[in-house]
């Protein structure tokens, strides 16, 4: 089973003052392309996936494409994507739920990962356990202790 990482995506990035869509957009346009390969199971987007917390319009337009259009392509591809540090992960969270349905899992919240993304094909599993970035006080209290969520690992 393959798959495909990539993080640092910065979408809605400008250069000195110049929007970087064109350059952007031709990024996603290649790894769709390397995605296309029915032996790549899941893509893995590990954190900043836009430039700031708050992103432009287009970045999330162009996010959305990108999506759309690799999913089209490949419906059998699993997405999984966090949160970095550039992210906001209440805004990047929306429709996560419903996007699971669909083989985009994101996963912003902390406390979940104990959860894993599980990836299956030709009948080879992968686990999948992300962590998105973390920020002080983002875990339960009880999160360490025995009992507590991360007993869940065993």
């Amino acid at each position: 089973m393959r798959f495909i990482h990539v993080s640092d995506l910065h979408l809605g990035r400008t250069l000195r003052e110049r929007p970087l869509r064109d350059e952007q957009a031709a990024m996603l346009a290649a790894i769709a392309e390397a995605a296309r390969d029915e032996a790549v199971a899941a893509l893995v987007v590990a954190g900043d996936v836009y430039d700031r917390g708050v992103p432009p319009p287009d970045a999330v337009g162009l996010l959305d494409d990108f999506l759309a259009k690799l999913r089209g392509a490949r419906p059998d591809l699993a997405v999984i994507m966090i949160p970095g540090n550039h992210d906001s992960a209440a805004r990047l969270a929306f429709g996560s739920r419903l996007f699971a349905g669909a083989g985009v899992h994101i996963r912003t919240d902390a406390a979940a990962c104990v959860e894993p993304v599980v990836v299956e094909r030709a009948g080879e599993k992968a686990a999948f356990w992300v962590v998105p970035f973390l920020t002080p006080g983002c875990l339960p209290p009880d999160f360490g202790a025995p009992g507590g969520i991360a007993a869940a690992l065993g």
